[in-house]
């Protein structure tokens, strides 16, 4: 049985969820030279100090407030990956969707790209 009149459209709706053990890797992308260095998540300890191509530094020698954002970060994904890997719920992020290759359209927020 179909209720709606002949004619009429229906709009659909995509999104894009990932779960935290989604997560495999790390990426950091050196603003200066653009090189790309990936870090299996479960290795993660720390931000570099500086792009292993270029030495461009990435967190000060001194820099203690990114290096504790960002251990403080990975511990709450590890904290909350183990939440429900125990618990009675599960737990994902939406993300932005991402236009396909070789197509203009702007589907969402491009990494790179300023919010």
């Amino acid at each position: 049985m179909n209720d709606l009149p002949k004619g009429d459209s229906m709009t659909t709706q995509t999104r894009n969820f990932i779960e935290l053990a989604d997560i495999i890797a790390l990426r950091i992308d050196c603003k200066k030279c653009k090189t790309l260095s990936v870090f299996p998540f479960e290795e993660f300890r720390d931000v570099p100090q500086a792009c292993p191509n270029c030495e461009q530094e990435f967190v000060g020698f001194n820099d203690n407030v990114t290096r504790h954002t960002m251990r403080d970060f990975m511990k709450a994904i590890r904290a909350v990956s183990s939440l429900t890997e125990k618990g009675q719920f599960s737990f994902s992020m939406e993300i932005a969707l991402i236009a396909p290759i070789g197509s203009n359209a702007s589907l969402g927020r491009a990494s790179g790209s300023k919010a």
